[in-house]
């Protein structure tokens, strides 16, 4: 399935952004959540859906990242400029797809290695297109700011003590009363999108 739609254009330019999933992965989302009593409406990459998020019209560098993988996104005044995943449980040549999981994923030392690289594919990325480094880099997912500032660090990652890494939502998002006023409203977005009762 392939979706798009159209970030911004000028007389000679059109930025489109394009998603493509396999029909059958689509099917497994869809039936969860007609199964829970909803109708889907949108199925969305956590990474896009998280950059509903971003209040901030500057230009913002935002790592997703898990044990099963990591996505980086840049986005500028709300256009997205870069969406990059790297599957982290690679399926090595030779390697029965049915043996165990825990022998096919990679070890702590190589999980951080290859989400620090992630990161300086990005950051440069970042730096030729925008000209500049990132002064901040955005957190989301299941690997915490201080959890990604540590692995950073602790792989030779020299940048990761210039650049601020930080939530994209901070705790006082969740707090009581946020409700009433502290998510920015596009944060739920991939949600209300995806579920219709």
């Amino acid at each position: 399935m392939v979706s798009f739609q159209v970030m911004s254009s000028s007389r000679n330019n059109v930025r489109v952004l394009a998603v493509a999933m396999p029909r059958d992965i689509l099917r497994e989302y869809e039936t969860a959540v007609r199964e829970a009593g909803f109708e889907p409406g949108a199925v969305l990459p956590s990474t896009l859906a998280a950059l509903a998020g971003l209040a901030a019209p500057e230009a913002s560098l935002v790592v997703n990242a898990s044990h099963a993988g990591i996505t980086t996104a840049i986005t500028r005044e709300g256009i997205l400029l870069l969406h990059r995943s790297v599957d982290l449980q690679p399926q090595p040549v030779g390697i029965d797809p049915t043996f165990p999981a825990q022998l096919q994923q990679l070890s702590a030392d190589e999980l951080a290695h290859e989400i620090a690289q992630a990161v300086s594919v990005a950051v440069a990325y970042f730096e030729d297109t925008l000209s500049r480094p990132p002064s901040t880099i955005l957190a989301t997912g299941a690997l915490t700011a201080d959890s990604l500032r540590h692995l950073l660090s602790g792989n030779g990652y020299n940048e990761a003590e210039a650049v601020h890494i930080r939530e994209l939502l901070d705790s006082s998002a969740f707090s009581a009363g946020a409700v009433t006023g502290n998510i920015p409203r596009g944060s739920l977005a991939g949600v209300a999108g995806a579920l219709r009762g």
